[in-house]
């Protein structure tokens, strides 16, 4: 952070300074959430620790690396009824102060390991892109876009030519929005993979190939 720009959070909304406090605008209007606490670390990388506004009140983390021009949404599902701080002292290294006296730290900046969320709009419909680049080595991307009005499980996972699991990239609770997924090919042998996306209601599989 720096003199100039700077972050605040009301009901529904996110609001940034890039002049000192002067003039601010809305960077994120979060209709759907009820932000409690914002750390930022620089004058881009910042998190929202928030609830979602339904009678369930989950506890959520926003995470931007743009200064709030894009924010990513996760569902944090750990053994607290409520999360009251965020606090991070480096893009990677963070804590979560909770009810009962709760205290979790991160060291992968909140977000699961191999999985980074690209936006936080709610996409029209379900998706699994085709991995790029394709074929690949070592390593390549995954799209998805998960769409619904709250979080729901979501898996996607590598199988090789025979059908046997290789590998688990995500097995959790998503939010909707659209993601990116970092598959690392450096263990395995070259050959055709599949890799399948399972959500509420919807399951595609596609094909990749690593070739080394």
């Amino acid at each position: 952070m720096n003199s100039l720009t700077g972050f605040y959070a009301t009901d529904y909304a996110i609001y940034r300074t890039s002049n000192g406090g002067s003039d601010w605008d809305e960077s994120f209007n979060v209709g759907n959430i009820y932000p409690r606490s914002v750390s930022f670390v620089n004058a881009n990388t910042g998190w929202v620790l928030a609830l979602t506004a339904d009678t369930s009140f989950r506890n959520i983390i926003l995470r931007t690396d743009n200064s709030g021009v894009t924010w990513g949404i996760h569902e944090l599902v750990l053994p607290s009824k409520r999360f009251n701080k965020v606090y991070f002292t480096s893009s990677n290294t963070g804590w979560l102060l909770g009810d009962s006296g709760y205290i979790y730290k991160t060291t992968n900046g909140g977000f699961p390991i191999g999985i980074q969320p690209i936006s936080a709009e709610i996409p029209r419909d379900f998706s699994l892109s085709q991995n790029y680049p394709n074929p690949f080595n070592p390593s390549t991307i995954i799209r998805l876009d998960i769409s619904g009005t709250s979080a729901a499980k979501t898996s996607l996972i590598v199988y090789d030519l025979l059908g046997r699991e290789v590998a688990v990239l995500v097995d959790e609770n998503l939010r909707p929005g659209e993601y990116e997924v970092h598959f690392d090919g450096t263990n395995y042998p070259s050959g055709i993979y599949y890799y399948k996306l399972t959500t509420g209601n919807f399951s595609e599989t596609r094909k990749m190939i690593l070739l080394k």
